[in-house]
């Protein structure tokens, strides 16, 4: 029996980091990546003043904050390459959540926060604004790309 082989289908780079992730854990993959990353155009970040901080549940997400206001805020990020690709645009007091949105509700419930703002894809499988709802958090949704 052949061993098992993965398919990625995500975008070109992140296809390109699945594969050498998995290659170390001695897992074959291949890439046959069906999505493309659209920045949307014309999308302005409000004024980072009444927000507690950014939430960012996508690495994409956070290639697009070129809003050095926002940098010194606190940015809750999803998991670990979303934190990276924060840290690489500035961000100065990342919080690294679980790799996972509900792990992330818990950690910006943790530190009390009360209105934050949140750039996504257009269409998202987890939504960080309804989690957040029913615990008294505002949450600003801004799609800032779109994922075709």
């Amino acid at each position: 029996m052949a061993a098992p082989i993965i398919i990625t289908t995500r975008p070109v780079e992140d296809a390109a980091r699945d594969i050498t992730d998995l290659g170390k854990k001695g897992i074959t993959a291949l890439a046959a990546p069906m999505l493309e990353i659209h920045p949307l155009l014309d999308v302005d970040l409000p004024h980072p003043r009444g927000f507690d901080g950014m939430v960012l549940t996508s690495r994409h997400a956070a290639a697009m904050i070129t809003d050095s206001n926002w940098h010194d805020q606190p940015c809750y990020c999803v998991g670990a390459s979303t934190a990276i690709a924060a840290k690489e645009v500035g961000f100065q007091q990342i919080i690294t959540g679980p790799g996972d949105g509900k792990g992330l509700v818990a950690r910006i419930l943790q530190d009390n926060r009360q209105s934050v703002c949140w750039p996504s894809a257009v269409d998202t499988g987890f939504n960080m604004a309804e989690a957040l709802k029913p615990h008294g958090v505002s949450a600003l949704r801004l799609p800032v790309y779109k994922a075709a």
